[in-house]
Order: C-alpha cells, then sequence, then structure tokens
C-alpha cells in the first residue's frame, strides 16, 4: 500500500513530546491538505488518519489523539517505511526517536526523501556536550560546564 500523495506526514510517536507532535501535524494538514497523515501510535503501529479527524481532535497538548476510523499501515515503523513509496516524509515527530537521529539513519538506509537534518546532525543536535564541542570548534563561543 504505497502513498499515493507527494507527501506523508508523519506525527505522534513513543516519546513523551507525542502531544506536540499531534498539535504540530494539525496544522501542517491545513497548510498540506492533500498531505497524507500517518499516525505513530505509542504501540508502535502506524495508522493513516483523516484530516478531519486529525484536526478535530480537541486539546492536542492535554489529550492523547486516539483515532477510531484509522487504516492500518504496518505494525510498526521500518514496515511503514516500506510503504513509502516516491513521498516525501514530513517528520512532525517532536522528541525521542523522531528527533534524535534514529528515524532519520532508516530513512536514508532506505533512501527516502524526508524533510529535517540527517541523522549525523539529528544524533549531534540531541547530545549537547558533543553539539558543544563541535560548534567550539568552528570558533563559536560557548558557555563553560
Amino acid at each position: 500500500m504505497s502513498s499515493n500523495s507527494s507527501t506523508i506526514v508523519l506525527f505522534g510517536g513513543t516519546s513523551s513530546e507525542r502531544r506536540v507532535s499531534v498539535a504540530s501535524a494539525q496544522h501542517l494538514a491545513t497548510i498540506i491538505p492533500d498531505a497524507g497523515l500517518w499516525f505513530w501510535s505509542t504501540t508502535g503501529e502506524v495508522l493513516k488518519v483523516t484530516n478531519d479527524e486529525l484536526t478535530s481532535h480537541q486539546n492536542p497538548y492535554e489529550s492523547d489523539f486516539k483515532p477510531l476510523r484509522a487504516q492500518k499501515i504496518a505494525v510498526n515503523i521500518e514496515a511503514a517505511l516500506d510503504q513509502v513509496g516516491s513521498a516525501v516524509v514530513y517528520l512532525g515527530l517532536h522528541g525521542g526517536d523522531g528527533e534524535n537521529g534514529w528515524l532519520q539513519s532508516r530513512l536514508e538506509a532506505k533512501k527516502l526523501a524526508f524533510t529535517g537534518p540527517g541523522s549525523a546532525a539529528s544524533s549531534l543536535a540531541m547530545n549537547k556536550s558533543e553539539s558543544k564541542v563541535a560548534v567550539k570548534s568552528r570558533g563559536v563561543l560557548v558557555a563553560r560546564q
């Protein structure tokens, strides 16, 4: 079941910031109305949700998004990536595996187009002490530890 949309917004995830991700996806759904909306649930499954169901979810920062009319895409994110096809994956994820380079490395390995920095930059950005060393080596002033 590869996506028939040119863009897939991937949101949710298993991190503690998944509610922020849902709020981001709600906004993205309004500015990219034809995008496929893929929700990465806390159980690991990836579900295709409708624009209406996502945008009608109230209080995304306070309550978990639990789609009722979703179509199961895959049992886990790895299997879901096999179904991306030629679409661009818009990373609407926050925190954890959505930002630390783990997911980006899988997207790169499958040669899939995605938004945001690559796996190396993402991994470095999430490691604050290594980030300080990297920017300091390029002449940027950083605070002492």
